[in-house]
């Protein structure tokens, strides 16, 4: 049976608001050659990464230069009819059949010429990369345009082996193992205590809730921990539980000052924001290697009062750039070892999204509203107050689903790390019968059933989120351990120099007097 073949193409475009710096030392990290051939190939109009691959092959490819931040597209080329195998007792032909498809271009593009003479070249904006591009020893002519496969015959099971200094692209999924009825025994005592106590015991709550789901997520064989200290949290959490109430006492005997404690509450919470991102960030450990968080208060005042603020005032037509500076001030200060993330995503795809959520929801809410209009008026008065409190029940589960689906997807997609990257693939259809049967039985229950569905929901993600490790994790973890004991050390040595400086000053002080 014929196989479709196909050939990996960049054109020079990359992905979102990917720097063209940043997606040619990436480009230079995975394939390993010199600036000289990384600036040749960017600034040919069109290059041909790889030919004549299978279609797994291919997106394996496009996979690994959306790493590098790099739009590549696959050219559908000519199926190819695999050749007859020789009978066995005749290797002479099998040898000369097989030195003849080495010698032969094996695919030619559909409605194209299928061989070229070896004498023509092409323009000089077409250049191609062969296999031996990747390796150390490779060269590239951008005037020439030639055949990437010189070995027809040499099928790679691993398009980047060790001959070219690379280890395989893996997808490597999380797992979580926690059931719904082991935390709901943590959900139940967290939640009395914290009413008891008017909201003391939250910071005990949170440790304890952030423990059970850490410690039962796992990602290629290793595990999660959180170690945050419940008191070190709730002198965190205290000004703004201390506030709180003020506030409500306030206005229900003084409403004037009551007010003024709610600005002032939202004077300190961007502050108090800020350093629980930290706060959790430094107490979450992937292997025993620390998370981190290095956001200034400055910059979590404008995306947490001032955008929010602004958008309010423009009737919600700032709202998406609000929500980008969020997902920004998150992610891209968000660190594991000495390495940070990155969201590569610009303000426009975030206003696509919007734009597609919420014309999925209007078209919801129209045919919905016009269903219960009908049965509505067929039905008495409480059956239509029922229609009705069930329709905004829909539109609001509508809403959430598809939002949620749309900018998971979109933000999980656009992380990296390093030259590692995240692959969310959140379905509408599967999440909303998710939230679905959720809701049914947090009714049902009245909200006993809630530590299932959390459950549910965190079961959900990890299945549905693929973290993809271009080389060796192994010895990418060892490298952030070492940097992070190397700065650790450096810090040391600072305190210690410090130390010494005021003993030092302190003995001059002494001397003089």
């Amino acid at each position: 049976m014929a196989e479709t073949q196909y050939d990996v193409v960049f054109r020079g475009e990359l992905i979102g608001d990917q720097s063209l710096p940043a997606a040619k030392e990436k480009f230079a990290q995975l394939f390993r050659i010199s600036e000289e051939r990384v600036e040749k190939i960017f600034a040919a109009s069109k290059v041909t990464i790889k030919r004549n691959v299978s279609e797994d092959k291919a997106k394996r490819y496009q996979q690994l230069m959306s790493v590098a931040g790099m739009e590549v597209s696959l050219v559908t080329l000519a199926p190819v009819m695999p050749l007859a195998s020789p009978a066995p007792e005749e290797p002479a032909v099998e040898q000369k059949l097989l030195n003849e498809a080495a010698d032969q271009p094996t695919t030619a593009p559909v409605n194209s010429v299928s061989a070229k003479s070896p004498s023509v070249k092409a323009p000089p904006s077409d250049s191609s990369i062969s296999e031996e591009l990747i390796s150390k020893s490779a060269t590239l002519d951008s005037s020439t345009s030639e055949d990437i496969a010189e070995h027809p015959d040499d099928d790679r099971t691993d398009y980047l082996s060790d001959t070219r200094g690379m280890e395989a692209v893996r997808d490597l999924r999380f797992e979580f193992t926690g059931r719904g009825g082991d935390y709901f025994k943590i959900w139940l005592v967290n939640l009395l205590l914290t009413v008891l106590t008017l909201g003391v015991y939250s910071a005990w709550a949170s440790v304890r809730k952030k423990q059970f789901f850490y410690g039962n997520t796992t990602l290629d064989g290793g595990g999660f921990t959180y170690s945050a200290s419940p008191t070190e949290l709730m002198v965190i959490r205290f000004g703004l539980l201390l506030g709180g109430w003020v506030s409500c006492a306030l206005l229900l005997w003084y409403p004037v000052m009551g007010v003024v404690g709610l600005v002032f509450l939202a004077g300190i919470f961007p502050w108090a924001m800020h350093t629980s991102l930290r706060f959790h960030a430094e107490h979450s450990a992937y292997r025993n290697l620390a998370f981190q968080f290095k956001g200034r208060v400055i910059e979590a005042y404008s995306v947490f009062l001032l955008w929010p603020l602004l958008s309010l005032l423009s009737l919600g037509l700032l709202m998406p750039f609000a929500m980008y500076q969020w997902q920004r001030y998150r992610i891209n200060n968000s660190g594991y070892g000495s390495s940070y993330f990155n969201l590569s995503v610009s303000v426009v795809d975030f206003y696509k999204e919007c734009l597609i959520g919420c014309g999925l929801c209007a078209a919801a809410a129209v045919v919905g509203g016009v269903v219960t209009a009908i049965l509505g008026s067929m039905l008495g008065d409480f059956a239509s107050l029922m229609l009705t409190v069930l329709f905004y029940a829909a539109v609001y589960l509508c809403v959430f689903v598809v939002f949620t689906v749309l900018f998971s997807n979109l933000i999980f997609n656009h992380t990296e790390l390093e030259v590692h990257g995240f692959n969310a693939r959140f379905n509408v259809t599967d999440f909303g019968v998710l939230q679905l049967r959720n809701a049914f039985f947090l009714l049902v229950t009245l909200g006993m059933y809630y530590p299932w569905a959390k459950v549910n929901s965190v079961q959900y993600r990890t299945h549905h989120i693929i973290f993809t490790s271009v080389g060796d994790l192994e010895a990418f973890m060892a490298a952030e351990r070492e940097q992070s004991l190397e700065r650790a050390s450096d810090s040391s040595v600072d305190v210690n120099n410090h130390h010494r400086e005021n003993i030092r000053h302190l003995d001059d002080t002494v001397g003089v007097v």
